[in-house]
């Protein structure tokens, strides 16, 4: 993690709890969807180590909401993702997130579980 990301990190812990969000980690989810707009997928497993290496009383509320971020922030701009098949993928692949929860605190495996789960998409047939 470069010093930026990890000032941005520490600034979203010191603001935990912040009533201008919903959730106490509210800080630290909008961190995440910048990431995930800036296509900055390492950093968000970084991020959630940093965080929750802090706050592990988060990690599963954070887990449940790391493929939403994607869905909303991520895969909607990529242009080597065809992201009609990524919805009929999703919808016919029950569990199809559980995987990109598992890794979201081990770096070099969620980048890869993320890759996977383009390539998944993009190769989908109904």
């Amino acid at each position: 993690m470069d010093p930026k990301g990890l000032e941005d990190v520490i600034t979203s812990i010191l603001d935990r709890g912040n009533p201008r969000y919903t959730t106490p980690s509210g800080a630290f989810l909008e961190l995440l969807r910048e990431y995930a707009k800036n296509r900055k997928i390492g950093e968000i497993s970084e991020s959630c180590v940093v965080y929750c290496g802090t706050y592990p009383e988060a990690k599963r509320f954070i887990a449940d909401r790391i493929p939403g971020i994607l869905v909303n922030h991520y895969f909607t701009i990529l242009e080597d993702l065809n992201y009609e098949k990524f919805i009929q993928f999703s919808i016919k692949t029950e569990h199809w997130a559980d995987d990109i929860k598992k890794t979201a605190f081990s770096p070099k495996h969620f980048s890869n579980e993320v890759a996977s789960i383009i390539q998944k998409a993009n190769n989908f047939e109904q």
